[in-house]
């Protein structure tokens, strides 16, 4: 499917990549990090779910263990304060904090195929396209950004939060930071 991706990103416009799904990693240059990464440095901004084996430490899956893309864990924002997501898998990856940045992820309502139309669904599988979603929009507004530039942005933008970094990343992902960057850089 990333080859795919690569070899008809320009035709079909592709600009994030957003992939919730992950495996055990089998070492540093592991192949689905291998992937995510030509995607990214062919200009692609690819996003990963860090996956569900939390709260235990260096739980990160592959390809969100890559330091270049976008790893995505998950809080809890069903009660009045937000709070880490248990099951949300824990870094650090190979020499790297991780996850980058989390985003709502514990019983979010969503589309679904059956007669009930909706669901609730869980998972660091369920945050990754939140953030996958402001990415798209920003590129929209702003199509000359790098990956790079976007993954500086989103993460500065981010509403820090009391955990430790290999917990939750840089903060929150905070959409209306992200798109009022100038005013707050």
């Amino acid at each position: 499917a990333m080859d795919w991706v690569l070899t008809n990103f320009v035709r079909k416009e592709i600009r994030v990549v957003c992939m919730s799904f992950g495996a055990t990693p089998l070492s540093r240059f592991d192949a689905l990090s291998i992937g995510a990464e030509a995607l990214w440095d062919a200009g692609i901004v690819v996003v990963s779910a860090v996956g569900n084996d939390g709260p235990k430490a260096s739980s990160v899956k592959s390809p969100a263990i890559s330091s270049k893309i976008i790893s995505v864990g998950s809080v809890d924002t069903t009660s009045e304060r937000i709070d880490l997501a248990r099951f949300s898998s824990r870094g650090p990856g190979y020499e790297c904090t991780k996850p980058d940045i989390v985003a709502p992820g514990v019983e979010i309502t969503s589309l679904c195929n059956s007669p009930k139309l909706f669901t609730k669904m869980t998972g660091t599988s369920v945050s990754t396209p939140i953030v996958a979603g402001a990415i798209a929009l920003l590129l929209e507004q702003n199509p000359q950004l790098t990956p790079n530039e976007v993954k500086a942005r989103l993460l500065r933008s981010a509403t820090h939060l009391d955990f430790a970094p290999n917990e939750c990343g840089v903060g929150l992902l905070n959409v209306a930071r992200l798109f009022d960057f100038d005013k707050i850089c």
